[in-house]
């Protein structure tokens, strides 16, 4: 019989810890199953309502940038 996957015990636990920690990093989302749900609209919503919140950097003046922002030199 196949079911949808649940949660080990303590997950919520794990993910309040995991939540408060991001808070000190304002750049970083973590994203997935284990984080929004584990169906896969589940995840798709919450890459779409969190998309915007991902900051978009600045274009590079770096001269050696030709089709994307950022040459490999300046990463």
């Amino acid at each position: 019989m196949k079911a949808i996957p649940q949660y080990n015990k303590g997950y919520f636990d794990i993910r309040a810890k995991v939540d408060e920690g991001l808070v000190n990093h304002p750049g970083i989302f973590l994203g997935g199953n284990y984080i929004c749900g584990v169906a896969f609209g589940s995840c798709v919503e919450w890459g779409v309502d969190t998309a915007p919140k991902v900051p978009i950097p600045a274009p590079s003046p770096c001269p050696r940038a030709v089709a994307s922002q950022f040459c490999r030199a300046c990463l």
